[in-house]
């Protein structure tokens, strides 16, 4: 199971990731700009084309930074801590994270702190920070009755879950219960995948 939640975790990355897309309307030539680079960057993400990806919201974040536009500054800065951290770039990806911080104090924006703890507590797992990275996951995890959600949990909370797991086998602890919690979990994910369902099997 650990050798497979590297391709879980991008699946449910890849998910998150998409935040940063947009529907078409009419927009002033910059913001169409913007969304063309951002979205360009998430096509190369899904592809694993690190560095094209970068690239891509690199020139997103410097047209967002020039006409003071603090969500497209958030997501693009968010979405090159999740690139930095792909490529293993853990200071580069941390450094993002600090940045991505600053704006999050913000009450409109405070809603992408779960994606920020989320980066961070990943950033701490594949450090092999254990404890660490139990401390963002815990912040994330949905109310579990033992093995039970008491609600349907959103792609953050599952990626939590998936993490946490992960965690339960590498200290040998609590392995058959959180495998139980994560199973669950993907049962009661709205858009339930087959894929990763299959590899949990």
């Amino acid at each position: 199971m650990i050798r497979q939640y590297g391709y879980l975790l991008f699946l449910l990355i890849c998910l998150l990731i998409n935040g940063c897309g947009g529907g078409a309307s009419k927009k002033p030539l910059i913001l169409v700009d913007i969304e063309e680079y951002s979205n360009d960057g998430i096509d190369a993400y899904h592809n694993a084309q690190w560095y094209k990806a970068q690239r891509f919201f690199n020139k997103a974040l410097q047209l967002s930074q020039g006409i003071d536009d603090q969500e497209g500054v958030l997501l693009n800065t968010l979405n090159l801590a999740e690139v930095s951290l792909a490529l293993h770039e853990y200071p580069e990806s941390e450094q993002y994270l600090t940045q991505a911080s600053q704006i999050t104090k913000y009450a409109a924006f405070q809603h992408y702190n779960p994606r920020i703890q989320l980066l961070y507590g990943l950033s701490a797992l594949e450090q092999n920070q254990l404890r660490k990275a139990e401390v963002f996951f815990q912040k994330l995890l949905p109310v579990f009755d033992n093995d039970k959600l008491s609600a349907i949990p959103d792609d953050i909370q599952l990626a939590a879950i998936a993490s946490q797991t992960r965690i339960a086998f590498l200290n040998k602890q609590d392995t058959v219960l959180w495998v139980r919690r994560y199973a669950n979990a993907l049962q009661q994910t709205a858009e339930r995948n087959t894929t990763r369902v299959a590899r949990l099997l």
